[in-house]
């Protein structure tokens, strides 16, 4: 219950900031494909290494702080995922694979520089994990089962806190009463996922952005 309440209030923070002319207020959406660094040099011999899909989203406020230079800040969510494979002949099990699924809230702050109305956007941000998730796959010769469940005990050892880096680039495109953002969004993470064997390592994503504001 906090974090909508959180996200609610800030929300409303930032809206009537919005009401100054060197503020405005918008929210920003990026669908992404996300991994963690480890995973990258494995998905040459599995593939179900590889990216898979996963969601970012932000609320910001921004301040003109000259033509060309402005100030963001404002909180966000991110969802990142990893696979694991484990090979094993454990009674009739082949194989073992974990698709693992993070959720984080964080605090982003950073600049947005504009050359026309082409921007670049570096941030960074200080997030935590608020949920994991978890979906095993028991494969056999006979076939496969699967269960999905949340990782209350923390039984990877997932960080608590999280430092994420952004990048992204893209344009807006002036819609008189509000501004439209299209562009591409990167991040990464500076410190490991956790410190588990299997999650000992950055997640990173890039995706496209779509943003909003007014």
């Amino acid at each position: 219950m906090k974090t909508p309440l959180l996200v609610g209030l800030l929300f409303l923070a930032l809206q009537s900031f919005s009401q100054s002319n060197k503020f405005t207020f918008g929210f920003e959406v990026s669908p992404n494909f996300t991994n963690i660094d480890r995973n990258s040099l494995y998905a040459l011999w599995y593939p179900e290494y590889g990216f898979r899909p996963a969601f970012n989203m932000d609320i910001k406020a921004e301040y003109q702080a000259s033509k060309h230079l402005v100030i963001t800040a404002g909180v966000g969510y991110l969802t990142t995922r990893e696979f694991v494979i484990l090979d094993t002949n454990l009674q009739d099990i082949e194989r073992i694979e974990s698709d693992r699924f993070h959720s984080y809230v964080f605090l982003p702050a950073g600049v947005k520089y504009y050359f026309g109305d082409f921007f670049i956007s570096p941030e960074i941000g200080i997030g935590w994990n608020t949920a994991n998730t978890t979906k095993t796959t028991y494969r056999r010769s006979n076939g496969y089962s699967s269960s999905k469940g949340d990782d209350i005990n923390n039984l990877y050892k997932v960080n608590a806190v999280t430092y994420p880096i952004f990048f992204s680039f893209g344009n807006d495109i002036d819609m008189k009463s509000y501004s439209i953002s299209l562009g591409v969004k990167a991040y990464y993470s500076l410190n490991s996922v956790g410190n588990d064997d299997s999650n000992y390592g950055h997640y990173y994503g890039f995706g496209v952005l779509a943003g909003v504001s007014f």
